[in-house]
């Protein structure tokens, strides 16, 4: 018997042999399982005058920019 490698190759197998492929996968990676899982956790920031504004007391400056070694 030849060994499958991936996953199409065992969907294909699975329906030349005319098994459902329902019974080899469990409802939990379904689209709307994922769409569930992800629907409302965090809402999206639609601009940059959302964030959040915060005052440390001093300034944050940016990371020198320097060459790197290489071409």
């Amino acid at each position: 018997m030849k060994i499958r490698t991936s996953l199409t190759d065992s969907y294909r197998y699975l329906s030349k042999m005319g098994q459902p492929l329902e019974n080899y996968g469990d409802s939990y990676y379904t689209a709307v399982k994922f769409g569930a899982a992800y629907e409302n956790l965090i809402p999206a920031l639609t601009n940059k005058a959302q964030w959040q504004q915060l005052d440390h007391g001093f300034f944050i400056h940016p990371p020198l920019l320097k060459s790197t070694a290489g071409r």
